[in-house]
């Protein structure tokens, strides 16, 4: 499902329904399911993302990265920013890759009206850039704990342009 979803397979969502059916308490399952549905244009499936995220957070106790960034880009999807920054932090913490949860904290703060902060955090991500995404179609591939994740430079540049606005705003 995670390769289908990179790919930009429609399939992706079913394919990861069915590992979900198989292992419903599967962390990186729930957590690939919870990044396609925040994908998704479909408001029922919006709704249901921090549900399934914070499903799987708690499945993991708290110690999984990636399932604290992406429950922390869940709270950003669902307009509560506060929660977003306590989970970025989390996944900093838990050694997540450093741009994106910056980027995620980034835009949270420039929200929060924390513009000195949010500053603070793009900076932080930009300079923790991987080289890979520096062009419009890197990507990173990964299997922490023999799960298969991909980082796309397109993701990084959107979240990047969120933050930039969130910035602007406060201008």
């Amino acid at each position: 499902a995670s390769l289908q979803h990179f790919l930009g397979r429609p399939e992706a969502i079913e394919s990861i329904l069915a590992a979900r059916e198989r292992k419903p308490d599967g962390v990186a399952i729930r957590t690939i399911h919870t990044r396609i549905l925040l994908e998704s244009a479909d408001s029922t499936q919006l709704e249901e993302a921090p549900h399934e995220a914070m499903y799987a957070d708690k499945t993991a106790q708290g110690r999984d990265a990636k399932a604290k960034r992406i429950l922390a880009m869940a709270y950003l999807r669902a307009n509560q920013p506060a929660r977003a920054v306590t989970h970025a932090e989390a996944a900093l913490r838990l050694g997540d890759l450093e741009a994106i949860d910056h980027l995620i904290i980034a835009i949270a703060k420039g929200r929060l009206g924390q513009t000195g902060d949010a500053r603070a955090h793009l900076k932080s991500a930009e300079n923790a850039w991987p080289d890979e995404l520096q062009n419009k179609d890197g990507h990173i591939a990964s299997a922490p704990g023999g799960v298969l994740w991909f980082e796309t430079a397109e993701e990084f540049n959107r979240l990047r342009a969120q933050a930039r606005q969130a910035l602007a705003k406060d201008r």
